[in-house]
């Protein structure tokens, strides 16, 4: 699933990178794919217009907006141009 984000967040095909995950995994988790991808769908979904969801620097350099030193995989910019991880 993590992949699945980041190749749906790259691409701009979000949803066609959550179904390609659901269809290719185990079965035992498929419940848990398809729950997640719901959810990360409509997280998107609601903040589609005031907040971008980007992937973290390539540099690994975390964000100086970050309380805490991290390098996530993936950094929300708000419009006004603070930044959440």
């Amino acid at each position: 699933m993590r992949r699945a984000v980041q190749v749906g967040r790259r691409t701009g095909q979000d949803e066609a990178a959550m179904n390609s995950a659901i269809q290719n995994c185990r079965a035992q988790v498929g419940g848990q794919y398809i729950d997640l991808a719901r959810g990360w769908l409509s997280f998107i979904d609601s903040r589609a217009d005031t907040v971008l969801v980007l992937r973290a620097p390539p540099d690994g350099t975390p964000s100086p907006d970050l309380t805490v030193r991290v390098t996530p995989d993936l950094v929300l910019a708000h419009a006004d141009g603070t930044t959440l991880a």
